[in-house]
């Protein structure tokens, strides 16, 4: 657990609404280091479509939690909340400030309220759901716990069942911020956003996204979870010879998109996230927040 105490900016909302760019213009003009809180930067190799910062990017200010592993292994929100502590305390230590950044809505979460995760899964119980059909898991969901299946993937089974398995069990200890922490969330326009989106993928794929996926797939199990990720399970399906290169362009778009909206979905119920559509306004709400405080 961090000290409630602890001035820290994090930084959530939808992917390619820009909080890369803002994180790092926060760590610059306020003295921080940048804790990236995102389920798929955190593996090694998945660089282009995570849209992971770059070497430049990187070289601006420190960076922490990128490439702590292998897509074969596992890192769960509780292991993310762990590392997530020991690196705040290091940046705190230094005496320069915590910038959290990511879409991953319980990786934040848990770090800023201390969520206390259940324990692992009940084997007995995850095999027996295993056999059911997924249009079976999906209803019990939306019976059992709404809310959790308005957030969770439907189509991703593994999700499903860990949903069902944390159904009624305690997430957290509290749901109350630090008095110097600043919760920030960055929501273009939905034409800006839909833009946004456009433009990264074409980029992805000129950086070289096929030749990304196709190494990956070379040492990984393609079906791993982490490479049926947007970007990564379309360019899977054009190795395959299921479609053209063009039909996995539109795809990767079209699942790109539904991810914005459930991460949108997913953040949109906190009322501490203050919401801006552009980085330039949230940066003058930060300096009028640490107006007159040192850092």
């Amino acid at each position: 657990m961090i000290d409630p105490e602890t001035r820290l900016v994090a930084i959530v909302g939808p992917t390619a609404a820009g909080k890369t760019g803002l994180g790092i213009s926060v760590a610059r003009e306020f003295g921080g280091e940048v804790v990236c809180a995102d389920s798929r930067t955190v593996y090694r190799g998945m660089d282009i479509g995570t849209a992971k910062p770059t070497a430049a990017e990187r070289k601006l200010v420190a960076h922490h939690l990128l490439d702590v592993a292998d897509p074969d292994e596992p890192v769960t929100a509780a292991s993310f909340k762990a590392m997530a502590e020991a690196v705040v305390t290091e940046i705190i230590g230094r005496n320069k400030l915590p910038v959290v950044v990511g879409g991953s809505g319980l990786y934040v979460y848990g770090l800023l309220y201390d969520f206390q995760f259940p324990a692992g899964a009940r084997t007995a119980e995850r095999i027996a759901m295993e056999r059911q059909p997924l249009e079976d898991l999906v209803e019990q969901l939306w019976r059992e716990d709404p809310d959790r299946a308005s957030e969770v993937d439907i189509k991703n089974r593994r999700r499903v069942i860990r949903a069902l398995e944390t159904v009624g069990l305690p997430r957290q200890r509290s749901m109350a911020l630090g008095p110097e922490t600043r919760l920030v969330g960055l929501r273009p326009p939905q034409e800006a956003l839909n833009n946004n989106i456009i433009q990264r993928v074409d980029a992805m794929l000129q950086m070289g996204l096929v030749d990304e996926v196709r190494n990956l797939a070379r040492e990984y199990d393609p079906e791993l979870e982490v490479l049926r990720s947007p970007g990564y399970a379309e360019i899977l399906g054009f190795l395959d010879g299921e479609y053209s290169l063009e039909v996995a362009r539109e795809r990767i778009i079209l699942h790109t998109r539904q991810l914005a909206k459930r991460q949108l979905t997913w953040f949109k119920r906190n009322a501490d996230i203050v919401w801006y559509e552009t980085g330039d306004e949230a940066m003058a709400d930060l300096r009028a927040f640490f107006a007159g405080r040192h850092i």
